[in-house]
């Protein structure tokens, strides 16, 4: 877990600026979480150069760089616990690299459903508190 005030620190990661403004809304009221959230993986890898990430969500299909791109690149400035991937395209080999390039907890397709999303949340963080 974060040094940071104990908080659980998401860093979401996605083209869809509607997608994070709801994302960041809906975790406002929970005092346990740290969210921070950008457009574009360059934007994420500076963040996680600066920050402490426990999980981190990102979008698969984005303008600079893939969410798989991000992830293996996000492996090497940070020892990030959990990945999640998310996607509006339904590709199976997207989904495949996802799972053996990515490393990643779980794969969403969107749009993904708030109880999905914090399903997948609740059980990372049983593993995070292990």
């Amino acid at each position: 877990m974060s040094i940071i005030e104990d908080k659980i620190t998401i860093l979401y990661v996605d083209d869809e600026v509607y997608n994070l403004n709801s994302f960041k809304a809906y975790f406002r009221t929970e005092k346990q979480y740290r969210v921070y959230t950008c457009t574009s993986g360059k934007e994420g890898l500076d963040i996680l150069e600066h920050n402490d990430i426990d999980i981190v969500i990102a979008d698969q299909k984005m303008p600079d760089m893939s969410g798989i791109e991000f992830l293996e690149e996000a492996d090497n400035k940070n020892s990030i616990q959990i990945k999640i991937v998310v996607t509006a395209h339904r590709n199976i080999n997207a989904v495949i690299q996802a799972f053996n390039k990515g490393l990643i907890f779980e794969y969403h397709e969107k749009p993904w459903h708030w109880d999905d999303i914090k399903s997948s949340i609740e059980k990372a963080l049983k593993i995070i508190r292990k």
